[in-house]
Protein backbone atom coordinates (compact mmCIF):
# COMPACT_ATOMS: atom_id res chain seq x y z
CA UNK A 1 0.00 0.00 0.00
CA UNK A 2 1.02 3.50 -0.63
CA UNK A 3 0.03 6.35 1.46
CA UNK A 4 1.51 10.00 0.97
CA UNK A 5 2.56 12.48 3.94
CA UNK A 6 -0.47 14.37 6.10
CA UNK A 7 -1.82 16.95 4.94
CA UNK A 8 -0.77 16.50 1.48
CA UNK A 9 -4.16 16.56 -0.11
CA UNK A 10 -4.67 20.10 1.66
CA UNK A 11 -1.36 21.92 0.84
CA UNK A 12 -2.30 21.55 -2.83
CA UNK A 13 -5.70 21.63 -3.04
CA UNK A 14 -5.67 24.35 -5.23
CA UNK A 15 -2.50 24.61 -6.67
CA UNK A 16 -1.82 25.12 -10.85
CA UNK A 17 1.35 23.72 -11.17
CA UNK A 18 2.89 22.50 -8.26
CA UNK A 19 6.79 24.12 -7.59
CA UNK A 20 8.00 20.64 -6.59
CA UNK A 21 7.83 19.54 -10.51
CA UNK A 22 9.59 22.68 -11.58
CA UNK A 23 12.27 21.18 -9.31
CA UNK A 24 12.43 17.75 -10.69
CA UNK A 25 12.26 18.90 -14.33
CA UNK A 26 15.07 21.06 -13.82
CA UNK A 27 16.96 18.13 -12.24
CA UNK A 28 15.66 16.05 -15.14
CA UNK A 29 17.11 18.84 -17.21
CA UNK A 30 20.43 18.80 -15.62
CA UNK A 31 20.99 14.71 -15.02
CA UNK A 32 20.23 14.60 -19.19
CA UNK A 33 23.04 17.58 -19.88
CA UNK A 34 25.48 15.63 -17.88
CA UNK A 35 24.86 12.54 -19.74
CA UNK A 36 24.79 13.51 -23.02
CA UNK A 37 27.64 16.17 -22.51
CA UNK A 38 30.28 13.73 -21.40
CA UNK A 39 28.74 10.93 -23.84
CA UNK A 40 29.85 13.86 -26.59
CA UNK A 41 33.76 13.93 -25.84
CA UNK A 42 34.16 10.35 -24.71
CA UNK A 43 35.09 8.61 -27.28
CA UNK A 44 37.13 11.37 -28.66
CA UNK A 45 38.74 11.54 -25.51
CA UNK A 46 39.30 8.04 -24.96
CA UNK A 47 41.12 7.53 -28.45
CA UNK A 48 43.12 10.46 -28.98
CA UNK A 49 44.24 11.17 -24.52
CA UNK A 50 43.90 7.53 -23.15
CA UNK A 51 45.55 5.79 -26.25
CA UNK A 52 42.19 3.13 -27.26
CA UNK A 53 41.92 2.17 -30.35
CA UNK A 54 38.83 3.25 -32.00
CA UNK A 55 37.05 -0.23 -31.59
CA UNK A 56 37.92 -0.18 -28.13
CA UNK A 57 36.67 3.56 -27.81
CA UNK A 58 33.67 2.76 -29.73
CA UNK A 59 33.03 -0.35 -27.16
CA UNK A 60 33.39 1.53 -23.74
CA UNK A 61 30.61 4.72 -24.96
CA UNK A 62 28.14 2.16 -25.98
CA UNK A 63 28.91 0.42 -22.57
CA UNK A 64 28.15 3.39 -20.55
CA UNK A 65 25.29 4.00 -22.98
CA UNK A 66 23.85 1.09 -22.39
CA UNK A 67 24.11 1.51 -18.65
CA UNK A 68 21.85 4.46 -18.74
CA UNK A 69 18.97 1.79 -19.95
CA UNK A 70 19.80 -1.20 -17.96
CA UNK A 71 20.28 0.17 -14.51
CA UNK A 72 16.66 2.26 -14.40
CA UNK A 73 15.60 -1.15 -13.06
CA UNK A 74 18.02 -1.31 -10.46
CA UNK A 75 17.17 2.23 -9.22
CA UNK A 76 13.76 1.54 -8.98
CA UNK A 77 14.20 -1.55 -7.56
CA UNK A 78 15.86 0.29 -4.69
CA UNK A 79 13.61 2.75 -4.80
CA UNK A 80 10.15 0.96 -4.41
CA UNK A 81 11.30 -1.82 -2.53
CA UNK A 82 14.08 -0.79 0.09
CA UNK A 83 14.79 3.34 0.41
CA UNK A 84 11.56 5.02 -1.59
CA UNK A 85 12.54 7.68 -4.45
CA UNK A 86 13.72 10.80 -2.99
CA UNK A 87 16.36 9.16 -1.31
CA UNK A 88 17.38 6.91 -4.01
CA UNK A 89 17.09 9.72 -6.21
CA UNK A 90 19.69 12.12 -4.17
CA UNK A 91 22.07 9.09 -3.53
CA UNK A 92 22.32 7.67 -7.15
CA UNK A 93 22.87 11.62 -8.03
CA UNK A 94 25.40 11.78 -5.36
CA UNK A 95 27.47 8.81 -6.59
CA UNK A 96 26.98 10.35 -10.15
CA UNK A 97 28.57 13.36 -8.72
CA UNK A 98 31.59 11.46 -7.67
CA UNK A 99 31.53 9.70 -10.69
CA UNK A 100 32.06 12.67 -13.00
CA UNK A 101 34.69 14.44 -10.91
CA UNK A 102 36.74 11.40 -10.10
CA UNK A 103 36.67 11.45 -14.58
CA UNK A 104 37.23 14.98 -14.27
CA UNK A 105 40.23 14.75 -11.84
CA UNK A 106 41.99 11.76 -14.24
CA UNK A 107 42.10 14.18 -17.21
CA UNK A 108 45.04 16.05 -15.12
CA UNK A 109 48.40 14.44 -15.56
CA UNK A 110 49.49 12.12 -13.72
CA UNK A 111 50.53 8.07 -15.15
CA UNK A 112 48.88 6.79 -18.08
CA UNK A 113 47.65 3.75 -16.62
CA UNK A 114 46.57 5.11 -13.35
CA UNK A 115 44.63 8.17 -15.59
CA UNK A 116 43.12 5.31 -17.52
CA UNK A 117 41.74 3.26 -14.64
CA UNK A 118 40.63 5.92 -12.66
CA UNK A 119 38.51 7.27 -15.67
CA UNK A 120 36.87 3.93 -16.35
CA UNK A 121 35.68 3.49 -12.45
CA UNK A 122 34.40 7.16 -12.96
CA UNK A 123 32.11 6.20 -16.03
CA UNK A 124 30.78 3.15 -14.19
CA UNK A 125 30.06 5.32 -11.01
CA UNK A 126 28.61 7.95 -13.46
CA UNK A 127 26.78 6.40 -16.09
CA UNK A 128 25.25 3.24 -13.78
CA UNK A 129 23.94 6.22 -11.23
CA UNK A 130 22.55 8.27 -14.34
CA UNK A 131 21.07 5.62 -14.95
CA UNK A 132 19.26 4.68 -12.06
CA UNK A 133 17.86 7.80 -11.56
CA UNK A 134 16.29 7.95 -14.92
CA UNK A 135 13.23 6.07 -14.01
CA UNK A 136 12.80 7.32 -10.04
CA UNK A 137 12.67 11.26 -11.75
CA UNK A 138 10.10 10.15 -13.79
CA UNK A 139 7.68 8.60 -11.33
CA UNK A 140 8.54 11.12 -8.71
CA UNK A 141 7.50 13.77 -10.71
CA UNK A 142 4.44 12.30 -11.25
CA UNK A 143 4.10 11.63 -7.75
CA UNK A 144 3.69 15.53 -6.87
CA UNK A 145 0.32 15.68 -8.39
CA UNK A 146 -2.95 14.62 -6.26
CA UNK A 147 -5.62 12.93 -8.56
CA UNK A 148 -8.11 13.53 -9.07
CA UNK A 149 -7.96 16.97 -8.52
CA UNK A 150 -5.01 17.26 -10.70
CA UNK A 151 -5.30 14.87 -13.34
CA UNK A 152 -5.17 17.31 -16.18
CA UNK A 153 -2.00 19.02 -14.76
CA UNK A 154 0.09 15.17 -14.61
CA UNK A 155 -0.95 14.85 -18.28
CA UNK A 156 1.09 17.94 -19.11
CA UNK A 157 3.93 16.66 -16.89
CA UNK A 158 4.97 13.50 -19.52
CA UNK A 159 5.59 15.71 -22.22
CA UNK A 160 7.26 18.48 -20.34
CA UNK A 161 9.49 15.87 -18.82
CA UNK A 162 10.22 14.95 -22.43
CA UNK A 163 10.91 18.91 -23.36
CA UNK A 164 13.89 18.73 -20.50
CA UNK A 165 15.53 15.81 -21.67
CA UNK A 166 15.55 17.13 -25.51
CA UNK A 167 16.46 20.25 -24.51
CA UNK A 168 19.58 19.18 -21.90
CA UNK A 169 20.84 16.62 -24.16
CA UNK A 170 20.86 19.64 -27.37
CA UNK A 171 22.57 21.95 -25.02
CA UNK A 172 25.21 19.11 -23.81
CA UNK A 173 25.86 18.20 -27.19
CA UNK A 174 26.82 21.71 -28.19
CA UNK A 175 27.89 23.24 -25.28
CA UNK A 176 30.64 20.47 -23.81
CA UNK A 177 32.05 20.39 -27.23
CA UNK A 178 33.20 23.81 -27.05
CA UNK A 179 34.85 24.26 -24.13
CA UNK A 180 36.51 20.84 -24.70
CA UNK A 181 37.88 22.10 -28.11
CA UNK A 182 37.99 26.21 -27.47
CA UNK A 183 39.54 26.21 -24.40
CA UNK A 184 42.73 25.54 -23.71
CA UNK A 185 43.96 24.35 -20.10
CA UNK A 186 46.76 22.96 -18.21
CA UNK A 187 49.50 23.43 -21.31
CA UNK A 188 47.70 21.50 -23.43
CA UNK A 189 45.41 22.14 -27.22
CA UNK A 190 41.91 21.01 -25.30
CA UNK A 191 40.49 21.04 -21.64
CA UNK A 192 39.10 17.94 -20.73
CA UNK A 193 39.36 19.07 -16.96
CA UNK A 194 36.37 21.93 -18.07
CA UNK A 195 34.62 19.86 -20.57
CA UNK A 196 33.70 16.91 -17.75
CA UNK A 197 34.13 19.41 -14.88
CA UNK A 198 30.98 21.39 -16.07
CA UNK A 199 28.39 18.75 -16.68
CA UNK A 200 29.79 17.40 -13.32
CA UNK A 201 28.92 20.72 -11.60
CA UNK A 202 25.22 20.48 -13.14
CA UNK A 203 24.80 17.21 -11.57
CA UNK A 204 26.00 18.56 -8.28
CA UNK A 205 22.78 21.18 -8.73
CA UNK A 206 20.45 18.69 -9.43
CA UNK A 207 21.56 17.05 -5.74
CA UNK A 208 21.55 20.50 -4.31
CA UNK A 209 18.21 21.05 -5.69
CA UNK A 210 16.50 18.36 -4.63
CA UNK A 211 17.92 18.43 -1.01
CA UNK A 212 16.67 21.98 -0.78
CA UNK A 213 13.10 20.99 -2.03
CA UNK A 214 13.12 18.30 0.30
CA UNK A 215 10.21 20.14 2.52
CA UNK A 216 7.73 20.93 -0.56
CA UNK A 217 8.10 17.45 -2.49
CA UNK A 218 5.18 14.99 -1.66
CA UNK A 219 7.00 11.64 -0.60
CA UNK A 220 4.84 8.71 -0.75
CA UNK A 221 5.79 5.62 0.74
CA UNK A 222 5.61 1.68 0.27
CA UNK A 223 5.23 -0.94 2.50
CA UNK A 224 7.13 -4.22 2.12
CA UNK A 225 8.55 -4.61 -0.90
CA UNK A 226 6.37 -4.96 -3.75
CA UNK A 227 8.89 -6.07 -6.22
CA UNK A 228 10.06 -9.44 -4.54
CA UNK A 229 6.77 -9.97 -3.09
CA UNK A 230 5.39 -10.17 -7.09
CA UNK A 231 8.35 -12.38 -7.99
CA UNK A 232 7.57 -14.65 -4.96
CA UNK A 233 3.89 -14.96 -5.94
CA UNK A 234 4.91 -16.23 -9.29
CA UNK A 235 6.96 -18.75 -8.39
CA UNK A 236 4.59 -19.68 -5.86
CA UNK A 237 1.92 -20.00 -8.23
CA UNK A 238 3.95 -22.06 -11.05
CA UNK A 239 5.21 -24.53 -8.55
CA UNK A 240 1.11 -25.11 -6.99
CA UNK A 241 -0.76 -24.87 -10.30
CA UNK A 242 -0.23 -28.48 -10.94
CA UNK A 243 -1.03 -29.67 -7.65
CA UNK A 244 -4.45 -28.48 -6.55
CA UNK A 245 -7.59 -27.92 -7.95
CA UNK A 246 -8.21 -25.92 -11.53
CA UNK A 247 -8.14 -22.09 -11.69
CA UNK A 248 -9.37 -19.36 -14.22
CA UNK A 249 -5.68 -18.09 -14.24
CA UNK A 250 -2.39 -19.66 -13.13
CA UNK A 251 -1.72 -16.58 -10.60
CA UNK A 252 -5.07 -17.44 -8.71
CA UNK A 253 -3.23 -19.97 -6.85
CA UNK A 254 -1.38 -17.79 -5.34
CA UNK A 255 -4.06 -15.95 -3.53
CA UNK A 256 -4.30 -18.48 -0.53
CA UNK A 257 -0.63 -17.16 0.40
CA UNK A 258 -0.56 -13.70 -0.91
CA UNK A 259 -3.67 -12.38 -1.07
CA UNK A 260 -6.59 -11.40 -3.88
CA UNK A 261 -5.80 -7.96 -3.99
CA UNK A 262 -2.01 -8.36 -4.13
CA UNK A 263 -2.62 -10.67 -7.21
CA UNK A 264 -4.91 -8.77 -8.90
CA UNK A 265 -1.79 -6.26 -8.60
CA UNK A 266 0.45 -8.47 -10.30
CA UNK A 267 -2.09 -9.62 -13.25
CA UNK A 268 -1.95 -5.72 -14.10
CA UNK A 269 1.75 -5.38 -13.95
CA UNK A 270 2.38 -8.58 -16.47
CA UNK A 271 -0.15 -7.44 -18.83
CA UNK A 272 0.88 -4.09 -18.97
CA UNK A 273 4.78 -6.21 -19.62
CA UNK A 274 3.70 -8.05 -22.14
CA UNK A 275 1.89 -4.96 -23.65
CA UNK A 276 5.14 -3.29 -23.78
CA UNK A 277 7.25 -5.94 -25.02
CA UNK A 278 6.42 -5.24 -29.30
CA UNK A 279 7.73 -1.43 -28.30
CA UNK A 280 11.28 -2.95 -28.32
CA UNK A 281 11.09 -3.27 -31.89
CA UNK A 282 9.98 0.57 -32.14
CA UNK A 283 13.61 1.36 -30.37
CA UNK A 284 15.03 -0.79 -32.27
CA UNK A 285 14.08 1.01 -35.35
CA UNK A 286 14.11 4.33 -34.05
CA UNK A 287 17.88 3.74 -33.56
CA UNK A 288 18.79 3.49 -37.03
CA UNK A 289 18.48 7.34 -37.15
CA UNK A 290 21.73 7.07 -35.35
CA UNK A 291 23.92 5.30 -37.70
CA UNK A 292 22.13 4.12 -40.90
CA UNK A 293 20.63 7.32 -41.66
CA UNK A 294 23.73 9.14 -40.92
CA UNK A 295 25.61 6.60 -43.06
CA UNK A 296 22.97 8.33 -45.51
CA UNK A 297 24.19 11.64 -44.94
CA UNK A 298 27.84 10.82 -45.77
CA UNK A 299 26.37 9.66 -49.13
CA UNK A 300 24.72 13.18 -49.51
CA UNK A 301 25.93 16.67 -50.35
CA UNK A 302 26.06 19.08 -47.21
CA UNK A 303 27.16 22.50 -48.53
CA UNK A 304 23.77 24.49 -48.32
CA UNK A 305 25.32 28.07 -49.04
CA UNK A 306 26.01 29.44 -45.90
CA UNK A 307 28.27 26.17 -44.44
CA UNK A 308 28.53 22.80 -44.76
CA UNK A 309 26.59 20.50 -42.44
CA UNK A 310 28.39 17.41 -41.75
CA UNK A 311 26.65 14.34 -41.61
CA UNK A 312 27.02 13.54 -37.82
CA UNK A 313 25.51 16.82 -37.17
CA UNK A 314 22.16 15.83 -38.57
CA UNK A 315 21.22 13.71 -35.28
CA UNK A 316 20.88 17.11 -33.70
CA UNK A 317 17.38 17.12 -36.04
CA UNK A 318 16.03 14.82 -33.29
CA UNK A 319 16.33 17.29 -30.60
CA UNK A 320 15.48 19.84 -32.78
CA UNK A 321 12.59 18.55 -34.02
CA UNK A 322 11.12 17.16 -30.57
CA UNK A 323 11.55 20.53 -29.05
CA UNK A 324 9.74 22.20 -32.15
CA UNK A 325 7.08 19.35 -32.15
CA UNK A 326 5.80 18.86 -28.91
CA UNK A 327 3.63 22.15 -28.99
CA UNK A 328 1.70 20.48 -32.08
CA UNK A 329 1.66 17.33 -30.69
CA UNK A 330 0.38 18.58 -27.10
CA UNK A 331 -2.37 20.94 -28.02
CA UNK A 332 -3.09 20.18 -31.38
CA UNK A 333 -2.43 16.37 -32.29
CA UNK A 334 -3.05 14.64 -29.51
CA UNK A 335 -6.64 16.20 -29.25
CA UNK A 336 -7.32 16.15 -32.56
CA UNK A 337 -6.77 12.25 -32.56
CA UNK A 338 -8.98 11.92 -29.34
CA UNK A 339 -11.78 13.46 -31.25
CA UNK A 340 -11.35 11.43 -34.15
CA UNK A 341 -11.71 8.30 -31.33
CA UNK A 342 -8.01 7.69 -31.15
CA UNK A 343 -7.01 9.34 -27.68
CA UNK A 344 -6.27 6.61 -25.29
CA UNK A 345 -2.63 6.21 -24.73
CA UNK A 346 -2.36 3.05 -26.33
CA UNK A 347 -3.88 4.63 -29.71
CA UNK A 348 -1.08 6.62 -29.45
CA UNK A 349 1.49 4.71 -29.41
CA UNK A 350 0.20 2.23 -32.24
CA UNK A 351 0.16 5.98 -34.34
CA UNK A 352 3.89 7.02 -33.38
CA UNK A 353 4.61 3.30 -34.41
CA UNK A 354 3.06 3.82 -37.76
CA UNK A 355 4.41 7.19 -38.67
CA UNK A 356 8.06 5.79 -37.74
CA UNK A 357 6.98 2.99 -39.99
CA UNK A 358 6.36 6.55 -42.92
CA UNK A 359 9.89 8.04 -42.03
CA UNK A 360 11.50 4.63 -43.03
CA UNK A 361 9.87 4.80 -46.54
CA UNK A 362 11.03 8.49 -46.53
CA UNK A 363 14.28 7.60 -46.00
CA UNK A 364 14.01 4.71 -48.84
CA UNK A 365 12.93 7.55 -50.97
CA UNK A 366 15.70 9.31 -50.53
CA UNK A 367 17.75 6.49 -51.28
CA UNK A 368 16.68 6.10 -54.35
CA UNK A 369 17.52 9.61 -55.12
CA UNK A 370 20.98 9.30 -53.94
CA UNK A 371 21.17 6.03 -56.90
CA UNK A 372 20.00 8.02 -59.42
CA UNK A 373 21.69 11.44 -58.84
CA UNK A 374 25.05 12.85 -58.03
CA UNK A 375 25.30 14.27 -54.03
CA UNK A 376 21.38 15.76 -53.63
CA UNK A 377 21.66 18.02 -50.84
CA UNK A 378 21.72 16.62 -46.84
CA UNK A 379 18.25 18.52 -46.79
CA UNK A 380 16.61 16.12 -48.39
CA UNK A 381 16.52 14.52 -45.17
CA UNK A 382 14.79 16.82 -43.32
CA UNK A 383 11.13 14.98 -43.65
CA UNK A 384 12.22 11.92 -42.16
CA UNK A 385 13.91 13.37 -39.01
CA UNK A 386 10.96 15.57 -38.28
CA UNK A 387 8.24 12.53 -38.74
CA UNK A 388 10.39 10.41 -36.97
CA UNK A 389 10.48 12.98 -34.13
CA UNK A 390 7.32 13.47 -33.96
CA UNK A 391 7.05 9.80 -33.63
CA UNK A 392 9.15 9.59 -30.63
CA UNK A 393 6.71 12.89 -29.15
CA UNK A 394 3.30 9.83 -29.66
CA UNK A 395 5.27 6.82 -28.25
CA UNK A 396 7.52 8.26 -25.28
CA UNK A 397 5.28 10.41 -23.72
CA UNK A 398 2.36 7.94 -24.12
CA UNK A 399 4.11 4.77 -22.95
CA UNK A 400 5.58 6.73 -19.87
CA UNK A 401 2.33 8.19 -18.90
CA UNK A 402 0.73 4.67 -19.42
CA UNK A 403 3.67 2.52 -17.19
CA UNK A 404 2.64 5.07 -14.67
CA UNK A 405 -0.89 5.58 -14.80
CA UNK A 406 -1.35 1.89 -15.19
CA UNK A 407 0.42 0.23 -12.73
CA UNK A 408 0.13 -0.36 -9.10
CA UNK A 409 1.16 1.54 -6.49
CA UNK A 410 4.82 0.18 -5.89
CA UNK A 411 5.70 -0.52 -9.12
CA UNK A 412 5.35 2.49 -11.05
CA UNK A 413 9.03 3.06 -11.20
CA UNK A 414 9.60 -0.28 -11.60
CA UNK A 415 7.30 -0.63 -15.02
CA UNK A 416 8.82 2.94 -16.15
CA UNK A 417 12.23 1.25 -15.62
CA UNK A 418 11.17 -1.33 -18.09
CA UNK A 419 10.69 0.70 -20.76
CA UNK A 420 14.34 2.10 -20.36
CA UNK A 421 15.36 -1.48 -20.84
CA UNK A 422 13.41 -2.50 -23.88
CA UNK A 423 15.07 0.23 -25.36
CA UNK A 424 18.19 -1.22 -24.45
CA UNK A 425 17.23 -4.57 -25.86
CA UNK A 426 15.72 -2.61 -29.14
CA UNK A 427 19.52 -1.35 -29.78
CA UNK A 428 21.09 -4.70 -29.19
CA UNK A 429 18.37 -6.62 -31.40
CA UNK A 430 19.32 -3.59 -34.27
CA UNK A 431 22.96 -4.47 -33.80
CA UNK A 432 22.20 -7.89 -34.07
CA UNK A 433 20.39 -7.44 -37.64
CA UNK A 434 23.08 -4.68 -38.55
CA UNK A 435 26.02 -7.56 -38.08
CA UNK A 436 24.28 -10.05 -40.00
CA UNK A 437 24.84 -8.11 -42.99
CA UNK A 438 21.21 -9.70 -44.40
CA UNK A 439 21.21 -6.79 -46.91
CA UNK A 440 23.63 -5.15 -49.75
CA UNK A 441 21.22 -1.77 -50.20
CA UNK A 442 20.11 0.21 -47.71
CA UNK A 443 16.73 1.10 -50.11
CA UNK A 444 15.81 -2.54 -49.15
CA UNK A 445 17.35 -2.57 -45.59
CA UNK A 446 14.43 0.73 -44.96
CA UNK A 447 11.71 -0.93 -46.53
CA UNK A 448 12.37 -4.14 -44.32
CA UNK A 449 12.21 -2.18 -41.29
CA UNK A 450 9.15 -0.58 -42.15
CA UNK A 451 7.79 -3.58 -43.18
CA UNK A 452 8.24 -5.08 -39.88
CA UNK A 453 7.73 -2.40 -37.44
CA UNK A 454 3.86 -2.25 -39.38
CA UNK A 455 3.36 -6.11 -38.13
CA UNK A 456 4.91 -5.61 -34.83
CA UNK A 457 1.93 -2.23 -34.44
CA UNK A 458 -0.75 -4.46 -36.06
CA UNK A 459 0.57 -7.18 -33.13
CA UNK A 460 0.49 -4.28 -30.64
CA UNK A 461 -2.89 -2.97 -32.07
CA UNK A 462 -4.03 -6.60 -30.97
CA UNK A 463 -2.64 -6.85 -27.45
CA UNK A 464 -3.74 -3.43 -26.72
CA UNK A 465 -7.28 -3.83 -27.77
CA UNK A 466 -7.76 -7.12 -25.85
CA UNK A 467 -5.77 -5.50 -22.63
CA UNK A 468 -8.69 -2.93 -23.02
CA UNK A 469 -11.32 -5.73 -23.26
CA UNK A 470 -10.15 -6.99 -20.16
CA UNK A 471 -9.83 -3.64 -18.16
CA UNK A 472 -13.71 -2.77 -19.07
CA UNK A 473 -14.84 -6.05 -17.69
CA UNK A 474 -12.91 -5.32 -14.59
CA UNK A 475 -14.43 -1.64 -14.44
CA UNK A 476 -18.24 -3.52 -15.39
CA UNK A 477 -17.37 -5.79 -12.52
CA UNK A 478 -16.69 -3.27 -9.88
CA UNK A 479 -19.96 -1.43 -10.92
CA UNK A 480 -21.85 -4.48 -10.55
Amino acid sequence: MANSDSSSEATVANRRFPKSVCLVLFSKFLERFCATGISAILVVYLHTKLGFDQSSSTAIYHLNELFTFFFPLFGAILAESYCGLFKAIVTTCFIAFVGGLVVTLSTIGGIATFKISLTLIGLVLLYASLGSMRSNLVAFGADQYVLPGEAKGRELYFPLQMLCIKCGSLLGRIVVPILREDVKCFEEDSCYFLAFGAPTLTILLAFIIMICGKSIFIHIHYSGNMFMKMINSITYALKKKNQIEVKSHWLDYAENKYGEDHVKATKLVLENLVIFLPTAFYWAVFAQQGSRWIFQAMQMNGDVGIFVIKPDQMIALNSIFSIMSLPLCNFVLFPLVAKLGYGCLLKRIAIGGFLCCFSFILASIVEVNIYEKEKISILWLIPQFAVLAISENFVYISLIDFAYSETPHGMKSVMTAIVFLLIAFGNLFITFISSSKLFNSQFYEFLFYAGILFVDMIIFIGLSNKYMRRKNRRVSDVEM
